[in-house]
């Protein structure tokens, strides 16, 4: 393992105010900082440095003998980096490498509840691994379905002790390699709604169209909404009242609709119209109409009720759009198994296979939002999302309705995870 020095060259204020000057007394430092910290056996910084310090890689560094690692930011895969290696007869070495997605880690001295939720989360993911026999490699880590089942009973007699068994455990790297993973949540919505439109209920939720157009995809969010270009195909499911609502379920991937005669319907997620998900908080706070630290479901709403000019601006800039279909009763994940509330999460598959057994640091918040504490909890790989990607990120299902809305809004925060195997 590299020792790694985190630097932040590029993003501190700090470091721009020290070396304010001429664009070669920039690089003078820079390159100053790395020759005067060589006994650091490694290094760790942006890609985005050697694009502004290109001298500095690797005319300045060819003397000197160590590692300067790079994230490559700019790449579509963020589990690659580019090591410069320099050694003393002015030699450079440069290789990609991936990350290591899975590390072997002792298992954490850890207290669990084994409380209901838990004992029913282990019973889905026993029916959802039950006569499966795949086998998937996740970079450094090979995961049999037989291997999850063996845990799971393992996992089973755990509950009866009320205490945890020693297991194989492997920590999960995250995106910065260090394992810090950032927990996001989601509820299923309960939204009012009424069968046939009227002055007030004029914004449909739709079925998944028959047929696509060009390039395989289905129309954007702009076109549907905005155009209505969907309208009058009887495909429309019910009525709603604010497009927030709509977007709010498609964000979550399902929605339980509220009729007037106190009937209800859980819509799932049937599928998406093939364009790019956009980050509508992101917008916002890059925009700064919302601060980062503050950025919320919540926030977004409260934000678009005092500014409802702006709401299709911001709206039509993310093509995604979710279609729906009558399923069920209870709210369930990309695996087919109902979702458990504090249990089940949505992963990246491929870094985070389903069905997978994991020990987590999730983080708890106060009735202020703000990160009061960590707490053990066992967690289960039953759902997937669009902005869920890589090993970096993960989304905790809170449940339904309103306490479950208020749980999720403000998570946006870092804990850490371990996958359990038994010995």
């Amino acid at each position: 393992m590299y020792d790694f020095r985190v630097i932040h060259l590029v993003f501190s204020a700090q470091f721009w105010a020290l070396l304010a000057g001429s664009e070669a007394s920039l690089e003078q430092k820079v390159c100053d900082f790395f020759q005067n910290n060589s006994d650091q056996s490694a290094f760790f910084c942006d890609s985005k440095t050697i694009k502004l310090f290109p001298k500095v890689f690797p005319d300045c560094l060819s003397g000197m003998a160590g590692e300067v690692i790079c994230l490559n930011n700019a790449s579509k895969d963020d589990s690659t980096e580019t090591i410069y290696h320099f050694t003393k007869d002015g030699h450079q070495k440069n290789r990609h490498v991936e990350l290591r997605t899975w590390v072997t880690d002792s298992l954490p001295e850890a207290t669990i509840d084994f409380n209901e939720n838990l004992i029913t989360a282990i019973k889905k993911n026993q029916q959802f691994l039950k006569g499966r026999s795949k086998k998937r490699i996740v970079n450094n880590l090979v995961l049999k379905d037989a291997d999850l089942r063996a845990t799971l009973k393992q996992l089973q007699a755990d509950v009866k002790k009320k205490k945890l068994s020693s297991y194989k455990a492997y920590r999960l790297n995250g995106k910065d390699g260090r394992g810090n993973v950032q927990f996001t949540a989601y509820f299923t919505p309960i939204i009012q709604a009424r069968q046939n439109a009227d002055e007030e209920y004029r914004f449909a939720l739709y079925k998944k169209p028959a047929l696509k157009l060009a390039d395989d995809l289905y129309p954007t969010r702009q076109e549907i909404d905005g155009q209505g270009v969907l309208l009058g195909k009887n495909l429309e499911l019910a009525y709603i009242k604010n497009p927030l609502d709509a977007f709010t379920m498609q964000v979550q991937g399902s929605g339980v609709i509220l009729f007037e005669d106190g009937t209800t319907k859980l819509l799932a997620f049937d599928g998406k119209n093939g364009h790019p998900y956009v980050s509508i908080g992101r917008l916002l706070v890059e925009d700064g109409h919302i601060a980062a630290n503050q950025i919320s479901l919540d926030a977004i709403r409260q934000w678009f009720e005092k500014n409802p000019e702006k709401r299709e601006h911001y709206l039509y800039q993310n093509p995604s759009y979710v279609f729906f279909k009558a399923k069920g009763r209870e709210p369930k994940g990309s695996t087919g198994v109902s979702l458990v509330p504090l249990h089940s999460i949505a992963v990246d598959p491929a870094v985070i296979p389903y069905g997978s057994i994991l020990l987590a640091r999730v983080p708890i918040l106060d009735d202020k939002n703000q990160l009061s504490s960590h707490e053990w909890r066992l967690l289960f790989a039953h759902d997937t999302g669009s902005a869920i990607n890589g090993a970096g990120h993960v989304d905790l299902y809170m449940g339904i309705g309103e306490e479950a809305k208020r749980k999720s809004s403000a998570l946006h925060h870092y804990g850490e995870i371990w996958l359990l195997l038994k010995k």
